[in-house]
């Protein structure tokens, strides 16, 4: 079975990494706090639909494609336990 990363992580990789934001920035073109980013992209809080619609246009995705990355992710938990 795949094992899939929590979507935080894959999150920080293509806003920080690929499109060169940082955290400072993301506030700047969201309704998110820097708490709520930080904590998503250490992979300490889910991904809501909230956070998926605020950063999906930073990185030309749709929202449902990250709620999706949340769901793999949720799943191979629930498998696991």
């Amino acid at each position: 079975m795949h094992e899939y990363p929590h979507p935080g992580k894959t999150l920080q990789e293509l806003l920080m990494h690929t499109a060169g934001y940082s955290v400072e920035d993301i506030v700047k073109q969201t309704n998110l706090t820097t708490e709520e980013i930080r904590s998503v992209l250490n992979g300490e809080s889910d991904v809501t639909m909230r956070v998926a619609e605020a950063l999906a246009p930073l990185i030309g995705l749709q929202p449902l494609v990250i709620i999706g990355m949340q769901n793999d992710y949720d799943m191979q938990l629930i498998s696991k336990s």
